[in-house]
């Protein structure tokens, strides 16, 4: 069956026309006068200081509304099968955040933060907002329309999501891609126009860290044609919820290169240092590894699927076939355990680290005692009166804590053996070095690998097969860098090695900082107000206005009263944009050059 809304929508407003007489139709325009006069004086008649709440809800309303949908905003191409997706939502983004000036990250957020900082005057006086009324405006509301999804982004959204979201409204600001989380073999999580693969990251600013697998990062390295990958990390500062919301983003960024890799990860702390270790046969004969191909190690979708597969396995016979009997087991909800656990997602589960396949699940975390809480498996009341004793209760307990364990223990050998083979390996190919272990095969102190990886004479071919066998590669592990080491990052390289760690003209790690909230906005608004036109303003807000009572209409079963009135409404803003568009295509082209 065809769905036709265009033509539903159309029907049933003819079928309605009828109803609207002479006072109906006045009382629509008394209404939509209120509301343009309300949007009149927040804009044009606001009180020095903080403007009230209803002030500032009608200047927010008045900017373009836009989904905030990680999805729609990405690059169809960059999607898993290939599908084509719908543009719509992305092309309506692009035409906001096209206009905002700059060429690359950092000039766009100077562009930013010096529309926030200046008031029309100034703005004019620069020529930031073209030499028409029409380019005034149709700039103004982009710079607007950006700080608004930014501060939806941070306001109503997880820290998971808010990252997704942020990946992919960065990417359309950029011009770029975004690459699909899954099945993604790189750190990257946007591609630039220019082609630079960003690593991008949205923290709150204690929790700042950059770090992952040294593995994923040196592979990101060793493909050409750029030998780089670009960190961008967003920090927020952020106080409020919702409407009251109001802080900062610091945005910082940096450059990993197959130049300066080892000097970054030299002069940071903890084990960073060991990972750029290179074995002592290596620095002496590095030609007697130039055919070694290290064997790869499994990956974080085998690793989950190990897991996953494990406790299904060890649970099932115990699920179908001794289920319920009285003081053997309760019941139990496999997929339910398996979901609950998010192996490995749930990093709280974790000790150490929280690295899959090598530190292991700690049976008395938290989220372990949550998740056997429900399901029905700590505490036998009346939540779970499915329970058929306290020793089936326990006993199945005691169950399923051995295989979560026992599928713990399976996921870290099959890690383990990866990291072992890769090992002998390396230790193959130092075979026939003479000399003591420490000399022939052992790996070398950072400080001389350091040293052989930056000899002016090595080639890049050869730092790439360096890095195919440093430390941290061989064994499968990680890097980190902390807040003050990344807002530090270059001081060291420049001032020792001269090593670049920025990108051509950047000094320093942070590029940019933006306000955002309902107060950043509406400061541009009132500073702006001499500019904005009122009309542009009521467009946008009717705009809103008949999508939900559109929405509302269709979910109230087509149904217009005086109670439900979504119809009625839903015309009153039709009819406003009709002749609010009109009336700006006339006033504006006469202006236009």
């Amino acid at each position: 069956m065809s769905f036709d809304f265009d033509q539903i929508v159309e029907n049933h407003f003819k079928e309605k026309r009828d109803i609207f007489g002479f006072d109906s139709i006045v009382q629509l325009i008394e209404e939509a006068m209120e509301q343009k006069e309300a949007l009149v004086q927040a804009i044009t008649e606001a009180e020095e200081g903080e403007l009230s709440r209803e002030q500032i809800n009608l200047s927010w309303d008045g900017i373009a509304d836009l989904a905030i949908l990680e999805l729609p905003w990405a690059n169809p191409s960059t999607q898993d099968g290939g599908a084509e997706l719908d543009r719509s939502a992305r092309a309506q983004l692009e035409q906001f955040l096209n206009r905002i000036q700059g060429t690359d990250l950092p000039e766009k957020l100077q562009s930013l933060a010096d529309f926030y900082k200046a008031d029309s005057a100034q703005l004019q006086a620069a020529g930031k907002l073209g030499d028409t009324k029409g380019s005034e405006i149709a700039n103004i509301i982009s710079y607007l329309t950006f700080y608004k999804t930014l501060t939806k982004i941070i306001a109503h959204f997880n820290a998971s999501s808010a990252g997704f979201s942020f990946e992919s409204f960065l990417g359309v600001l950029l011009g770029g891609r975004q690459i699909a989380a899954s099945g993604a073999k790189t750190i990257a999580d946007i591609e630039t126009e220019d082609g630079t693969p960003v690593s991008l990251k949205l923290y709150n600013e204690e929790t700042l860290e950059v770090g992952g697998s040294y593995n994923q990062l040196v592979n990101d390295l060793i493909r050409g044609p750029l030998y780089k990958m670009q960190y961008v990390v967003a920090t927020k500062t952020i106080e409020g919820e919702g409407e009251e919301l109001k802080g900062k983003i610091h945005f910082y960024r940096f450059d990993f290169t197959l130049e300066n890799v080892v000097s970054i990860l030299a002069n940071v702390a903890r084990k960073n240092p060991l990972l750029i270790q290179l074995p002592v046969a290596f620095i002496n004969n590095p030609e007697q590894f130039k055919n070694i191909e290290l064997p790869e190690p499994p990956a974080e979708e085998e690793l989950i699927e190990t897991f996953n597969s494990q406790l299904r396995e060890l649970l099932a016979p115990y699920q179908e076939e001794r289920q319920g009997q009285p003081g053997v087991l309760a019941p139990l909800d496999i997929e339910g355990l398996v979901g609950g656990i998010n192996y490995p997602k749930n990093k709280e589960m974790f000790t150490g680290k929280q690295t899959m396949g090598v530190d292991k699940i700690k049976l008395t975390s938290g989220p372990i005692k949550d998740l056997l809480d429900k399901l029905g498996l700590i505490r036998g009341d009346d939540r779970f009166a499915f329970i058929t004793s306290n020793r089936a209760m326990t006993n199945t307990r005691t169950l399923v804590l051995q295989a979560i364990l026992a599928a713990d223990q399976a996921v870290r050998q099959q890690a383990q053996a990866g990291r072992t083979a890769r090992r002998q390996m390396v230790d193959a190919a130092a075979v026939g070095q003479k000399g003591t272990e420490e000399e022939g095969l052992g790996f070398a102190s950072t400080q001389k690998s350091l040293e052989f990886y930056n000899a002016p004479e090595r080639t890049p071919e050869e730092k790439i097969r360096a890095l195919l066998v440093s430390r941290g590669f061989v064994y499968v592990d990680q890097f980190q860098l902390t807040r003050p080491e990344v807002k530090n990052i270059g001081a060291k390289e420049s001032a020792t090695e001269g090593i670049a760690v920025f990108p051509e003209g950047q000094e320093k790690a942070l590029i940019g900082e933006l306000n955002i909230g309902y107060e950043a906005v509406d400061k541009m608004v009132n500073d702006l107000k001499d500019i904005l036109d009122v009309t542009i303003f009521n467009l946008f807000r009717d705009l809103k206005e008949l999508t939900l009572n559109i929405q509302a209409f269709f979910a109230s079963g087509l149904q217009d009263t005086d109670e439900k009135p979504y119809a009625t409404k839903a015309i009153a803003a039709a009819a406003d944009i009709e002749a609010g568009t009109e009336k700006a295509a006339e006033e504006f082209a006469v202006k236009e050059k």
